[in-house]
């Protein structure tokens, strides 16, 4: 039966983005434990996370307070970096209002300038938040898992808090960051 057949599609690819989710945040909580981070010393701090980032293909990007990124891996080393757009601090301010990892809605890179979604840890220490570490999720990555074994046909999305497309198996580009009322529905 074809919705008994969507049903185990659905928890299948839900338990598959929730592993890629887990990784990104176990990540970005290992980046927050660098002694590096904790005495400022930011250059020090970008090279470990280069090389995380390059070993598993992220990108990666560390702000402090007030959304001025400190290490970015979207940029070459030593190149200026910016303050984060305010989609991006509004999943800040989520994550330090909440003292936990938050998972954003569909946004747009203040670098990259391309639609990703981030895992956004805030860094706590005695005197609290201090930073936030953020692991791009890249649609990309997401429609790579709806389209694993999907039969012929069927269309599969992931669809933010929002209502907005984050990923599609079919036509990605024409529909990610789009409200589709009849998909959503």
């Amino acid at each position: 039966d074809s919705l008994h057949d969507a049903t185990v599609f659905v928890g299948h690819l839900n338990a598959t983005i929730e592993v890629e989710i887990e990784k990104a945040i176990a990540v970005a909580q290992t980046l927050a434990t660098s002694p590096a981070l904790a005495n400022r010393d930011y250059a020090a701090f970008d090279a470990e996370t280069r090389e995380v980032a390059n070993r598993l293909g992220l990108v990666i990007v560390t702000r402090d307070l007030s959304g001025q990124q400190v290490t970015s891996t979207a940029v070459r080393p030593g190149d200026p970096l910016p303050v984060s757009n305010e989609s991006i601090l509004a999943a800040d301010r989520l994550a330090a209002e909440n003292k936990a990892p938050v998972v954003s809605d569909l946004v747009y890179g203040t670098v990259l300038k391309t639609p990703f979604v981030i895992a956004d840890i805030p860094v706590i220490t005695r005197s609290g938040v201090t930073y936030f570490i953020d692991v791009v999720l890249r649609p990309q990555r997401i429609v790579g898992i709806l389209a694993q074994g999907l039969p012929d046909g069927w269309i599969a999305g992931v669809v933010g808090r929002d209502g907005r497309l984050i990923a599609r198996n079919t036509q990605q580009d024409r529909y990610v960051g789009t409200v589709n009322q009849p998909f959503f529905d």
